[in-house]
C-alpha cells in the first residue's frame, strides 16, 4: 500500500490480516460446496480397530496358565488329597488256583480190602454184611463181635461148609482178629478167596480187630451166641 515501508508497520499487519481473512473465507466456502463435508469432530478410526487392539493388548499382559498350587494346611493338618484319574485299564480276570490231585489209595499188596473202625461200626445188625472171628475158639467165646461166625484159620478147611451158607449170602464179608501183629484176619480173607470161591470184591479185612473195637467202648457178645 502507498505510505507502507517498514516491515512490522501498522500497515504491513493490516495487510497480512487482510489475507488471512480472505484464504479463511475461500476455504469454507469450498468445503460447503462439497457433496460430503468434512466433520472436524468425528473420529476417523473405526470402532472394530480399537477393540482388536485392545484383545492383543489384554493377551500379551496375560500371564501363561499354570498348575495350582495346594497350600500346605494350617495347625499341620493333613492336605487333601488330589483325585487321580480314574483307572481305564481293563482288569484281568482272577487266576483260579490250580487244586493238587489227590493221589489214589494203593491197594494192599495182598489185594483185600480193609475197613476201618466207624465202617465196620456202622455194619452192626446190616443184613447185608456178616462179620468171621479168625481166632481160636477160646478167644471167640470171651468175646467177640455181635453177629460174627467163628471159622479159625487154621481149621477153617474143616467148618468151612458149616459157615459157607452164611458168606455167600452176603454182600460183605469182614474178616478180624486180635489186631495188631495178628495176621490170622489176612491169612482167612485169602484163604476164603482163592481156596473156598468167595468173590474178592465180597471179602475184607478190619484190621484193628478186637482190641481197637473193645477200646471204642463198643458191644460185644460172649459165648457161642451171635447176638
Amino acid at each position: 500500500m502507498p505510505g507502507c515501508s517498514r516491515l512490522f508497520s501498522p500497515c504491513t499487519l493490516l495487510q497480512a490480516g487482510g489475507i488471512i481473512a480472505i484464504a479463511t473465507a475461500i476455504a469454507l466456502a469450498s468445503n460447503g460446496m462439497r457433496e460430503k463435508q468434512v466433520d472436524l469432530d468425528n473420529q476417523y478410526f473405526k470402532a472394530s480397530v480399537l477393540a482388536d487392539a485392545a484383545r492383543e493388548s489384554a493377551a500379551a499382559e496375560k500371564p501363561p496358565a499354570t498348575t495350582p498350587i495346594v497350600a500346605p494346611p494350617a495347625n499341620g493338618g493333613t492336605a487333601p488329597a488330589v483325585p487321580a484319574p480314574p483307572d481305564t485299564t481293563p482288569s484281568a480276570e482272577p487266576v483260579k488256583p490250580v487244586a493238587e490231585p489227590v493221589p489214589a489209595e494203593e491197594p494192599p499188596a495182598d489185594g483185600i480190602q480193609r475197613m476201618s473202625l466207624e465202617d465196620c461200626r456202622d455194619l452192626i445188625g446190616s443184613p447185608v454184611a456178616v462179620f468171621v472171628d479168625a481166632r481160636e475158639r477160646d478167644f471167640y467165646l470171651a468175646g467177640h463181635i455181635p453177629g460174627a461166625v467163628h471159622l479159625y484159620h487154621y481149621d477153617s478147611a474143616k467148618h468151612i461148609e458149616e459157615v459157607r451158607p452164611i458168606l455167600e449170602a452176603a454182600f460183605m464179608v469182614v474178616v478180624y482178629c486180635n489186631g495188631g501183629d495178628c495176621e490170622d484176619s489176612i491169612n482167612l480173607a485169602l484163604d476164603l478167596v482163592t481156596s473156598y470161591g468167595l468173590p474178592n470184591e465180597n471179602v475184607h479185612v478190619f484190621e484193628g480187630g478186637m482190641e481197637v473195637w473193645k477200646a471204642a467202648g463198643l458191644p460185644v457178645v460172649t459165648g457161642e451166641s451171635r447176638e
